[in-house]
C-alpha cells in the first residue's frame, strides 16, 4: 500500500478512535493514573492493526499487537510479535491539536523499576531477559541457540513459553498514529520526547509539524 493510500485508510480511523475515546468533546489534555485507566486506554490503542507505533525512550519504536497485565502488579506488558516490553506506568495523558487531529498523541511517563539481571551499571536504562512461563527472568544468553543454564551453569533445554523481555527502568513513551506525518518520519525515533518535559514536547509538535 502506498504511502497516501495509507493515510487515507489510517487517519480517520485514528479520528474515530479519539471522538470515541471523548464522545461528547475533544478535550486539549487528559491524564489518567489509575493502573486500571492506563490500561484499558492502550488496549483500545491496540483495536486496529497498523495504527498505532510506540517509541521509544532512547530510540527506535515498535508495533503494538497486544497490552496484558504483567505478572509484577506494577506493571503492564507491550507486546510486539511475541517481544514483551515491561514498564511501571505513572501517568498516561493524551495531547490533542483539534486543528490537526493526526498529530494527537498519548504520552506514558514510567516510574522506576529495579533491574531483575545482573548489571554493574547503576545508570542502566533498559534490559533484554528471558521471562520464563511463571514470570521469572533469566539470563538473554543462550536465547538463540534455544538454550538457557541451570544454577552450576550447565545448558538446558528453553523451557516451552519463554519470551524475550524488555524491563525499562523508567522512561518517556509515546503512541503516536503510524500514518501520521510525525509518525513516519525519522525524527519520531531518535528518544525526543525523553529529553523535553510534557509542554515542550507538545510545543515541538505544534510548532515543527502543525504551524508549518
Amino acid at each position: 500500500m502506498c504511502t497516501q493510500d495509507f493515510r487515507g485508510e489510517m487517519l480517520p480511523q485514528w479520528e474515530t478512535l479519539l471522538r470515541k475515546l471523548f464522545p461528547i468533546a475533544l478535550p486539549n489534555s487528559v491524564s489518567w493514573n489509575r493502573l486500571d485507566d492506563i490500561f484499558a486506554i492502550l488496549r483500545g490503542l491496540v483495536s486496529t492493526a497498523d495504527l498505532c507505533h510506540m517509541l521509544l525512550p532512547s530510540s527506535g519504536g515498535i508495533d503494538i499487537h497486544r497490552v496484558a497485565r504483567s505478572p509484577d502488579s506494577r506493571c503492564i506488558d507491550i507486546i510486539d510479535h511475541g517481544h514483551i516490553h515491561t514498564m511501571v506506568p505513572k501517568l498516561l495523558t493524551c495531547e490533542i491539536f483539534k486543528d490537526s487531529l493526526e498529530h494527537s498523541y498519548f504520552r506514558l511517563e514510567c516510574s522506576s523499576l529495579a533491574p531483575e539481571g545482573d548489571t554493574e551499571s547503576p545508570n542502566i536504562k533498559d534490559e533484554e531477559l528471558v521471562r520464563l512461563r511463571d514470570g521469572t527472568y533469566t539470563s538473554r544468553i543462550g536465547w538463540d541457540d534455544g538454550v538457557m543454564y541451570d544454577e552450576r551453569g550447565y545448558e538446558i533445554e528453553l523451557p516451552k513459553g519463554a519470551k524475550l523481555a524488555t524491563r525499562y527502568m523508567g522512561g518517556i513513551f509515546v503512541f503516536v498514529c503510524k500514518a501520521s506525518e510525525f509518525g513516519q518520519s525519522d525524527e519520531a525515533y531518535n528518544g525526543l520526547q525523553n529529553t523535553m518535559s510534557a509542554a515542550e514536547f507538545r510545543d515541538h509538535i505544534r510548532l515543527r509539524w502543525i504551524r508549518r
